[in-house]
């Protein structure tokens, strides 16, 4: 996502579904947003999709526990801000056997898209709850849809 191998502006729009959010630096992901700007034509679009970070960080719970069909999940979580972020410690044990890995993934809230989707030279045109259009709620939606536009008109 941060070296896409086409031609700029040879695509009319990018979309982006759960895979935002994830890098170590921020500058990593103003450089996704730029290279989707570099690629796509005037009047193109950018469809983004992330966890509301909002609700995330209002009911945030540093442990967690499931076991299901003889097989148990404990998520372990820490929540850095300046920027949000949560790291999150997995561990899964059952019969298939025990493993444990990590995950990071900045929170981000809708004025922080919207702000990295304008550095990347789109408008925003667009929020929406889920893919349905309902209207998102800052503070109640689960996930942000974001839809920005690149110049032009759709």
């Amino acid at each position: 996502m941060r070296q896409i191998a086409l031609r700029s502006e040879s695509a009319d729009a990018v979309v982006i579904m759960d895979a935002f959010g994830f890098f170590e630096t921020e500058e990593e992901h103003e450089t996704v947003v730029r290279e989707a700007g570099r690629i796509v034509r005037n009047g193109g679009t950018l469809m983004l999709k992330v966890v509301n970070g909002v609700p995330i960080m209002a009911a945030f719970r540093d442990t967690e526990r499931v076991a299901r069909d003889g097989v148990e999940v404990s998520i372990s979580s820490t929540l850095s801000l300046n920027p949000p972020r949560m790291t999150q410690r997995v561990s899964v044990s059952g019969s298939r056997g025990d493993g444990t890995y990590e995950r990071r993934q900045r929170l981000y809230r809708v004025e922080e898209l919207q702000a990295a989707l304008e550095c990347g030279g789109f408008s925003v045109v667009a929020a929406f709850a889920n893919a349905d259009g309902a209207p998102f709620k800052p503070t109640e939606s689960s996930t942000i849809w974001i839809v920005g536009q690149r110049g032009g008109t759709i």
